[in-house]
């Protein structure tokens, strides 16, 4: 984009400006342990309010799959977890048996 100012000089803006606020960390660079923790948080305080039975038809709705998406996450967590036990699992066992044949 060209833009005049009022001495009529010529300079030129970009046409995208990209601008980063410092915010909290989003779910995808938490740790696995926190997404767990804070999805299952946020998963029982859903549970929560709906079970006090003060929410309409909607909100009900809308809780319900803003829950089934927590599930996932708290799901996707455990089973990061997981995998990340077996591989130090494996790790260890390998140690070890490089030991024994020492």
């Amino acid at each position: 984009m060209c833009i005049w100012n009022n001495a009529n000089y010529f300079f030129t803006l970009p046409l995208f400006e990209i601008k980063t606020m410092p915010t909290k960390k989003t779910k995808s660079s938490q740790s696995p342990i926190s997404i767990f923790e804070n999805s299952l948080q946020e998963l029982e305080s859903l549970v929560e309010q709906m079970e006090h039975g003060n929410l309409s038809l909607d909100e009900t709705l809308h809780h319900f799959e803003k829950g089934v998406k927590l599930t996932n996450l708290c799901q996707k967590a455990l089973s990061d977890a997981e995998q990340k036990i077996e591989l130090l699992q494996s790790k260890v066992q390998k140690l070890n048996t490089s030991q024994e044949e020492e």
